[in-house]
């Protein structure tokens, strides 16, 4: 599961892309220029940011958009989705700043691989490979909330609003925030539709996940906790007959 930020012009084929990533129970949020995809990137950090120039427009400035994204989301793998390119032009892409560069005629199930081994090669050197797997999680494979051996299967929006509130785990996020995460630019998209939802998630939590909570902030949105109890201290009877002895 990742954030993309999608920068592409209003075509049929960054129609069809945007649908394929958010089909694959990705979130995707669709800029159609280079200033609105700063913008957007200014608001939240994204894992992927894709980019689909226009056929007929020049790629100046590719280098300062990276580098202007990157300020707020420096772990971002960036992919370049060109109609064609030289060998010596996909070397220019890479020292702008990309990380992969893809031209026709491609394959979205070899794309998609691609961004998915080189996303968890980074998440994998950021968590350290030393690091255990969290207790609550998601399972993309399965569309399951996880905790320890517990599971609990979600509907895809549902997913959605866990993986906003996982990334902002223990934190307040805004209605605004997992909107924009959880239902993308869909026109019909509103906050009134977040409650209902959260209350149907809190229900089925409820049942199977009984440590997992989501919290209403008041006047701000929720926040997913976790309720870990403290262990207990080992009884050691040895100790207590110790105890006695002394008072005898």
């Amino acid at each position: 599961m990742m954030r993309i930020l999608f920068i592409g012009p209003n075509t049929p084929e960054s129609e069809w892309l945007c649908k394929a990533l958010r089909e694959s129970a990705h979130s995707v949020l669709w800029s159609t220029n280079f200033a609105a995809g700063i913008r957007g990137a200014q608001e939240e950090t994204f894992d992927v940011v894709m980019i689909v120039p226009q056929a007929s427009a020049p790629l100046a400035g590719l280098s300062e958009v990276v580098s202007d994204i990157r300020q707020v989301s420096p772990d971002a793998i960036f992919a370049l989705v060109v109609r064609e390119s030289s060998a010596a032009e996909r070397a220019a892409f890479l020292r702008s700043g990309i990380d992969m560069c893809f031209a026709k005629p491609w394959s979205f199930v070899n794309m998609h691989e691609k961004i998915l081994a080189l996303h968890r090669s980074a998440t994998h050197g950021r968590r350290g490979a030393h690091d255990s797997e969290p207790r609550l999680r998601l399972d993309t494979q399965t569309r399951e909330l996880v905790d320890g051996a517990a599971r609990l299967a979600v509907t895809k929006r549902e997913f959605l609003v866990l993986e906003c509130l996982l990334r902002h785990f223990e934190s307040p996020v805004k209605h605004e925030q997992i909107l924009r995460y959880a239902w993308c630019d869909e026109d019909e998209s509103d906050i009134a539709t977040i409650p209902p939802l959260i209350w149907r998630l809190r229900r089925k939590i409820q049942g199977r996940l009984p440590d997992v909570a989501i919290v209403t902030e008041q006047a701000c949105g929720y926040r997913l906790a976790h309720r870990r109890e403290s262990p207990a201290l080992p009884f050691r009877a040895e100790s207590t007959t110790m105890a006695h002895r002394a008072y005898v």
